[in-house]
């Protein structure tokens, strides 16, 4: 081998050894592009449903002299639009069954307006408004089972902490339509009361997001209630007592104090459609 030949080897193996260092691999391998990580956007249409429990305030309905209601099961949910990931605007609602301890052998009517006596006196003031409605007929019924159930439904406004990541967490608030509905078997029939009004519900949530369209949410609302009026129906005897009339002319009967409010706590998945 010449001496040329030789040196030209020499440098070659050096070349190799130099390009093989750490220093100078790094530094290519830093050139080539990275794996680009989702960005897990918050934004687009997005549908969520959640299953948890759902309970009551106020006398009518948690008190001892109402339903003696105890938290129940509870399902609701939410479609809507996240814009930019922060401002998220839709439709919500939610469905419970509240279980209840309410003794049997009572009016129907006593749940939502204490004794009988009571609920006679409170009668007699609406001055014969009611006269022909049907509604003396369920004053002497005994009640022998009681279902109770609670229904929202309402457009809301939700604000997002974070626009995209790994955590959801939201708040917000709308107003919609809600319900008190008892159903009542009895010794004279069946009979189902329900209370209509204003529904404001007001939630918030957290949730983490496991890809980038399913995230685990867990949410907790309190729907305050404004009732303008309790229908009844059962056979012929059916009849609407508007809740401004106990406002205007009972002394002894507030609805807007004892007529509940309705909280609930659940968690599911949350879908975000593109």
């Amino acid at each position: 081998m010449t001496p040329t030949l030789l040196r030209h080897c020499i440098r070659l193996v050096a070349l190799v050894a130099w390009l093989s260092s750490p220093r100078v691999a790094g530094a290519t391998a830093g050139n080539a592009e990275a794996p680009v990580r989702p960005r897990l956007e918050h934004r687009g249409l997005v549908i969520d449903a959640t299953a948890g429990v759902a309970g009551c305030t106020r006398r009518t309905c948690a008190g001892t002299e109402g339903h003696d209601a105890r938290p129940g099961a509870f399902a609701s949910g939410f479609i809507g639009d996240n814009i930019g990931g922060r401002v998220e605007w839709g439709v919500a609602g939610g469905w419970g069954r509240l279980r209840t301890r309410a003794a049997a052998g009572r009016s129907p009517l006593e749940y939502w307006s204490g004794s009988t006596s009571t609920l006679r006196d409170r009668l007699a003031e609406t001055e014969g408004l009611l006269d022909g409605s049907g509604i003396q007929r369920w004053l002497d019924a005994q009640t022998r089972a009681v279902k109770l159930m609670t229904f929202h439904a309402a457009p809301v406004l939700r604000i997002h902490v974070l626009p995209r990541g790994r955590i959801l967490a939201f708040a917000g608030a709308g107003a919609g339509y809600g319900a008190l509905r008892g159903e009542y078997w009895t010794d004279q029939g069946r009979l189902r009361l329900m209370a209509h009004g204003l529904s404001v519900p007001i939630q918030a949530g957290l949730g983490v997001v496991v890809s980038e369209h399913v995230a685990v949410i867990a949410r907790f609302d309190y729907v305050w209630m404004r009732y303008f009026a309790i229908s009844s129906a059962g056979g012929e005897d059916e009849f609407v007592f508007p809740t401004a009339m106990a406002r205007e002319v009972s002394s002894t009967w507030n609805p807007d104090a004892e007529l509940p409010h309705t909280w609930n706590v659940s968690i599911g998945l949350r879908m975000r459609m593109f």
